[in-house]
């Protein structure tokens, strides 16, 4: 969280103190990261740096490991850039860090069945069951890529094109449920979310979702932008 907020006031600060020091490019953006707007401010002629925010958000039914879930998915990012123009042209390399508040919620209701371990459960219809899963990232993740565009040369008008990868590290997955449920496999009857058994079982399923998301320790950028400079 202090890192958040060390990122959020170097960006305000930088902004605020550089605003009438260096030429100004706005623009707004869209791409893997969702919507969004960008300040860019001219350092030399070779270097220029972004400040950016995006947002996009979701929601949609989502089929992991047998549980149907309700979910939102939220992609939400801002940071600051470093771009090098090494030919002083459109072409540039870019890095920075971005504050990640990408995160994945879902839950299941398991009104038909959940499939927790091998296990068939229905939620109970006098206290209703439901498993909850939250998938979310560290805080602070490396920015590096390529790009086309520079706000600081040419028209007033602009246009650039980012390609590139957010180190945003292992997703930590995690399930939690409340309520009962009523076992539709093997011997029936009705469970808490919190007996043993069930919790175990529930522990499987979390580590077999965190195998799923051990990949998506990196999210691909793509972004393409259009801006006006003062």
């Amino acid at each position: 969280m202090k890192n958040n907020k060390l990122l959020g006031i170097l960006t305000l600060t930088f902004l605020a103190a550089n605003a009438q020091a260096f030429d100004v490019g706005v623009g707004v953006k869209g791409g893997t990261l969702g919507l969004g707007a960008e300040a860019t401010f001219k350092v030399s002629e070779r270097f220029n740096v972004r400040a950016s925010v995006n947002h996009f958000s979701r929601s949609d039914t989502f089929d992991e490991s047998g549980v149907s879930y309700d979910g939102d998915a939220t992609l939400s990012t801002y940071g600051l850039t470093a771009d090098w123009h090494p030919f002083k042209g459109s072409f540039r390399i870019s890095a920075g860090v971005m504050n990640n508040g990408n995160e994945f919620k879902m839950v299941a209701s398991c009104k038909q069945s959940c499939d927790v371990d091998g296990n068939q459960y229905q939620s109970n219809a006098l206290d209703p069951g439901k498993i909850n899963a939250m998938v979310d990232f560290k805080s602070m993740a490396p920015y590096a890529g390529i790009g086309w565009g520079n706000a600081m040369s040419g028209g007033k008008w602009y246009f650039g094109a980012d390609i590139g990868v957010l180190f945003q590290g292992t997703p930590q997955a995690s399930l939690t449920a409340t309520g009962k449920f009523d076992k539709t496999s093997g011997i029936p009857g009705t469970v808490s979310a919190s007996d043993p058994t069930f919790q175990a079982q529930l522990k499987k399923e979390e580590a077999s979702l965190q195998d799923d998301m051990n990949n998506f320790d990196m999210y691909p950028v793509i972004n393409f932008n259009l801006g006006y400079r003062f």
